[in-house]
C-alpha cells in the first residue's frame, strides 16, 4: 500500500507531499485539478515511461519518492534481490528524471540502491495496480465494482450480502 508520495518539479507541481490513509483512497476534483498528474507521478516512480515533458517548466530535474508498506513476501523478494530493508514495514522508491539539451536521464532507487528498469517492472507487479477511468475493462462491470467496494465493508457486510443474494434467489424461484 502506498503510504506517502513526494513530488518535486513534476509536470505543473512545484512541490507536493501527500500522505495516504489505510484502505481505499480516492482522488477527486475538478477537471485540471491535478488528479492525473498524481497518478502519472505514481506511474513514474514505479518505472513507467517518462519524457522531458514531465519536468516542470524552468527546471531541469524532477524527483518523485514513494513510500510503500512491505509484507513478508515483498521483504523476502527484496532480500533475494540483495536490497536491504530500511525497516520491516516500508520500502522507499525514488526516481530522478534529468533533462539535458539532447537527452533525458532517469535513475531509480529502492531503499537507496540504484536499480534498473527490469527490476522496477518486477517490483511494480508486487506493489500496485493502477486503474484509471477507461483504462481497465473491469471498472466498467458494475458487478465487479460492487464487489470491490463491498470488500472494504469487511466480513459482516459480505455475510449480509450473501444472505440478501440467497433471499433474492429464493424469491425469484417462487414467482
Amino acid at each position: 500500500m502506498l503510504l506517502s508520495l513526494y513530488i518535486e518539479n513534476f509536470a505543473l507541481i512545484d512541490k507536493l507531499d501527500l500522505e495516504f490513509g489505510a484502505g481505499l483512497n480516492v482522488l477527486t476534483g475538478e477537471t485540471g485539478a491535478g488528479k492525473s498528474i498524481i497518478l502519472d507521478a505514481i506511474d513514474a516512480v514505479l518505472g513507467g515511461k517518462v519524457s522531458s515533458r514531465v519536468i516542470r517548466t524552468g527546471s531541469n530535474r524532477a524527483m518523485i519518492e514513494g513510500t510503500f508498506t512491505s509484507n513478508s513476501a515483498l521483504a523476502a523478494w527484496l532480500t533475494e534481490q540483495e536490497i536491504d530493508l530500511l525497516d520491516e514495514n516500508s520500502v522507499v522508491i525514488s526516481r530522478e528524471v534529468t533533462a539535458t539539451t539532447s537527452s533525458v536521464r532517469s535513475r531509480s532507487r529502492v531503499n537507496g540502491v540504484l536499480v534498473n528498469r527490469q527490476f522496477m517492472n518486477s517490483l511494480r507487479e508486487r506493489l500496485v495496480e493502477i486503474t484509471a477511468q477507461g483504462q481497465n475493462a473491469l471498472v466498467g462491470q458494475s458487478t465487479q465494482v460492487r464487489n470491490w467496494l463491498d470488500s472494504y465493508g469487511g466480513d459482516g457486510l459480505i455475510k449480509q450480502r450473501k444472505n440478501l443474494t440467497s433471499y433474492e434467489q429464493i424469491g425469484r424461484a417462487h414467482v
